[in-house]
């Protein structure tokens, strides 16, 4: 597996991936993953999170803020309310990293679900992504009670890596689609031209 990090020419340090969290108004919800954000396997310190704010009427920011010295590289961005996809292309856009890692602001991580999804496409250098497994909960928030599947893979963007190359190149997400789950399947089909998606299943989502 390669380093955690790498270093750019012009001497900074580039994060291991960047977690991308599109969010409206759900400030107890982004307060719960930005918790499992720092209790990863994989430190806090060797990522960065850019939080999508899809024009909030909640104040967003003093719940990020509490967050910033266990999770250095945390930002905000801002948009109008234009819905979640252009709320990740802002994130991506923004990124700093080769690999992008999307996650619902209502969802929490098992610890080691960063770390498996790097590794895996490490081992998978030909791979455009990589799905972690959504658990659903009993009394969950999750808007979705099945998983959205397509040839057997999970495509749902509450939880997945793209490789930010690829996602460049099939243009990122198209903003027509409202729904997330449509989103997804839409960004998977035409990623899927470019490497495969596979599933990790030790990689946890809740």
């Amino acid at each position: 597996m390669k380093s955690a990090t790498t270093i750019k020419q012009h001497g900074s340090i580039e994060p291991c991936c960047s977690v991308l969290i599109p969010v409206s108004n759900d400030v107890p919800g982004l307060r719960k993953l930005l918790s499992s954000l720092t209790r990863q396997s994989r430190s806090a310190t060797q990522f960065e999170v850019i939080v999508c704010d899809d024009g909030s009427t909640e104040p967003i920011r003093p719940s990020i803020s509490e967050y910033q010295s266990a999770i250095p590289n945390l930002r905000c961005l801002r948009q109008d309310n234009l819905g979640q996809a252009a709320a990740r292309n802002m994130g991506i856009i923004h990124s700093q990293s080769d690999v992008v890692i999307f996650l619902d602001s209502n969802i929490e991580l098992d610890l080691n679900c960063i770390e498996r999804l790097l590794q895996t496409l490490d081992e998978n250098p030909s791979w455009s992504g990589a799905s972690a497994r959504i658990v659903v909960q009993p009394n969950s928030s999750l808007p979705f009670g099945k998983k959205n599947e397509s040839n057997g893979i999970e495509f749902n963007l509450a939880a997945i890596a793209y490789r930010v190359r690829d996602l460049r190149a099939v243009g990122g997400l198209d903003e027509h689609f409202r729904n997330s789950s449509r989103q997804g399947i839409d960004l998977a089909r035409r990623a899927l031209l470019l490497g495969e998606i596979g599933r990790v299943s030790s990689a946890i989502a809740f």
